[in-house]
């Protein structure tokens, strides 16, 4: 791969923030994980970095309208803690939204089961993409066909935990230690993704 020079940087500045990665990488003639890499570097952000992440207030309050769950506190984004309560029970919790999508269930009476079954976090990378992602499952061996059509992720790291609950406690205080990147290219799984970079310090944590 050609080396930048500095008229790539200043085009990549004029581009990537307004037209996102595929049209920088068709305009600059390069790889997306080459575009991706060095916009991290630059601090750049694309017009869809983070968009999944944030979620007007009203807009939950209207998505737990017809369920049994309601927010008490003060929210901000999709992925941090924020208090719910369970108006059946009257039991009030901490969660993240993703996370109180994913669980199912109040935490104090749930019979789903979701608080007794195993589940795992799984650090994995795809290749094609330049990027890493955590994730928690309760079978890895079926997760993986899920992202990519045709590709499959490496498996780098896969941590037991006792609970579901727990595992998702796991991956949200991972992910509250690396820096985001969606680039929306998965099937699923976008809001949860980091670039290389991220590596070392959330290896640090599945392997402590």
């Amino acid at each position: 791969m050609a080396r930048w020079t500095e008229e790539d940087v200043l085009l990549l500045k004029e581009t990537y923030p307004v037209l996102g990665l595929e049209k920088s990488a068709e305009i600059l003639r390069r790889t997306k994980p080459s575009i991706r890499q060095k916009a991290s570097r630059l601090k750049l952000k694309s017009p869809l970095a983070g968009k999944h992440n944030i979620v007007d207030k009203d807009n939950i309050i209207s998505r737990l309208k017809d369920t049994e769950y309601e927010l008490v506190s003060e929210y901000t984004r999709a992925n941090k803690k924020a208090l719910y309560k369970h108006k059946t029970c009257g039991y009030e919790w901490e969660s993240s939204y993703n996370n109180l999508v994913k669980l199912v269930g109040c935490p104090n009476c749930s019979t789903s089961g979701n608080k007794e079954s195993t589940k795992f976090v799984y650090l994995c990378y795809f290749e094609a993409l330049g990027l890493h992602k955590v994730g928690v499952t309760a079978d890895w061996d079926k997760r993986k066909y899920d992202f990519l059509p045709g590709t499959l992720p490496k498996l780098l790291q896969l941590v037991e935990c006792d609970s579901n609950e727990s595992a998702l406690e796991l991956e949200e205080f991972i992910l509250s230690d690396v820096e985001l990147y969606n680039t929306g290219e998965l099937r699923n799984g976008n809001t949860e993704t980091f670039l290389c970079e991220g590596f070392k310090q959330i290896k640090e944590l599945l392997y402590a």
